[in-house]
């Protein structure tokens, strides 16, 4: 085969892939969203229920904490961290929630317009996160 010969086979098979790529693309067009669902309402707790002031010390009700416990915090309320949960002693995990979270019906992503009923906990410097487990 002559030079002519291989480039017009390359080409060939250039313009092949590409008419098959085109279809894998067109046909991604017709994916489905997933199967399986994830429920997000929140588990039943058997610790106590702590509920927060806005301006009061977050890490400290935290370092208080035991396994089981929920913390609740007020919709709209601002607390800063780097907040840090210790290990707990007890059962299960610590909740943190907002008191607006009612609100929010499981199974629907929230928007900004849902934003007044969740409480915000931001980072201190803006490099470190808002919160972090201890070792």
């Amino acid at each position: 085969m002559n030079a002519v010969g291989r480039v017009a086979v390359v080409a060939a098979a250039f313009i092949a892939a590409g008419s098959a790529a085109a279809r894998v693309v067109a046909g991604s067009a017709d994916t489905q969203p997933p199967h399986a669902v994830v429920d997000t309402r929140p588990v039943a707790q058997r610790g106590r229920v702590v509920t927060v002031a806005a301006g009061d010390n977050l890490q400290a009700v935290l370092e208080h904490a035991r396994g089981g416990d929920t913390i609740v915090l007020p919709a709209g309320a601002t607390f800063k961290g780097p907040l840090t949960v210790p290990r707990v002693p007890g059962e299960g995990w610590i909740e943190i929630r907002s008191a607006g979270a009612d609100g929010l019906p499981p199974g629907r992503r929230v928007s900004p317009g849902d934003a007044p009923k969740m409480a915000r906990i931001v980072g201190g410097d803006g490099a470190s996160p808002a919160i972090r487990t201890a070792p």
